[in-house]
């Protein structure tokens, strides 16, 4: 990658989430082993437990005396058949955020549409609306920002919205409540680690915290992943991500991968990741809608309507022989051809392999 292409890294962002994760270690690793070991409802609480089961469709009958096996025997043990193509739709409402400043230095982060002209990533990536003004969306081909239409910028929690040019057929629905996941669950990921191409991490990573206004998951990602969607099984956005959580030491310093002490100024590639925070998806959704109403906000809440394409077979013509071809006419443009590549890592029963 060029030096003068930078993946987004917020170092206020890392700190504070590395502190979470130092100050909840012992809760987190409790209830972690009470899920290991099937104990859910200690894990969870009945009433969330009772909660979400009802979030996700069972009937107030088979949850009336719920207990841990019972819980387990109600699981699904397989994903939805058009878990896949779920996948598919969803990753294409993900795009890359391009930041160009004045010093010739490009920002590089991830993005992802909330309804078909609004687009969501952090705040990191977006800090203003200057910054929006000279930034581009690649989302298939580039789209411009529109932050005189509409930008809401939220750095007490690190998000931004604001409006494309034009619109997209693809977007994604956010999590509403907090029980569309659980400690435990499986999470899916679209981004663009270092700002190149789009990677899918499908079920390789699982929620291990749930904080009041963040989630934490473990899973490596990169910089440039800042702003990217995570989904839970259902391809709900759960959160937005913001920043990985690097391995310390007891004294608080950050771990290199290799050996030593990661120091400031040194390439974050180097960093021991072993975790990420992201910005719980119905916090944002709370903070958008007390913000200024507007027209846009509507259409997050439509339901997205999936069209097959059918082809027809074209009527029989009878038509005269043909003339002589005309002289090709000179060419007066280029054509571009961009091939988006799509990596897709799937684990299943352990197994990990790639699409």
């Amino acid at each position: 990658m060029s030096p003068l292409i930078e993946p987004v890294l917020s170092r206020t962002a890392m700190e504070d989430a590395a502190l979470r994760w130092r100050e909840r270690s012992a809760q987190r690793e409790a209830r972690l082993r009470l899920v290991r070991q099937g104990r859910y409802i200690e894990a969870e609480g009945i009433e969330r437990l009772l909660a979400r089961m009802a979030y996700q469709g069972f009937d107030s009958a088979s949850l009336s005396e719920l207990t841990d096996e019972g819980f387990i025997s109600l699981q699904r043990e397989t994903l939805a058949a058009d878990f896949l193509e779920r996948a598919q739709r969803s990753s294409k409402a993900v795009g890359r955020v391009v930041v160009s400043s004045r010093h010739g230095v490009t920002k590089v982060g991830t993005g992802f549409m909330i309804s078909p002209k609004l687009m969501l990533t952090t705040s990191d990536v977006l800090p203003s609306a200057e910054a929006a003004e000279g930034a581009m969306f690649e989302l298939g081909l580039p789209h411009a920002l529109q932050p005189e239409r509409y930008f809401y910028a939220n750095h007490e929690l690190g998000f931004t919205a604001v409006a494309i040019e034009g619109a997209s057929s693809h977007w994604c629905k956010l999590a509403e409540q907090e029980i569309a996941t659980a400690i435990g669950h499986p999470v899916n990921l679209v981004h663009y680690p270092l700002g190149k191409e789009k990677e899918v991490i499908v079920r390789n990573t699982e929620v291990v915290d749930l904080l009041s206004e963040a989630v934490q998951y473990r899973g490596v990602t990169a910089p440039g992943s800042s702003g990217a969607p995570v989904f839970n099984d259902e391809w709900k956005v759960i959160a937005i991500q913001r920043t990985g959580i690097p391995r310390t030491d007891l004294r608080g310093n950050y771990m290199r991968r290799s050996s030593g002490i990661w120091e400031p100024g040194d390439d974050p590639a180097d960093l021991d990741w072993i975790a990420n925070e992201g910005i719980a998806a119905w916090t944002i959704l709370s903070r958008l809608r007390g913000a200024e109403n507007h027209d846009l906000f509507a259409e997050m809440f439509e339901p997205i309507v999936v069209t097959e394409e059918v082809e027809e077979e074209p009527p029989i013509v009878e038509t005269p022989a043909p003339a002589p071809p005309p002289p090709a006419p000179a060419n007066t443009g280029t054509t571009i051809r961009l091939n988006i590549p799509l990596k897709i890592t799937v684990e299943i029963d352990g197994t990990i392999g790639s699409l």
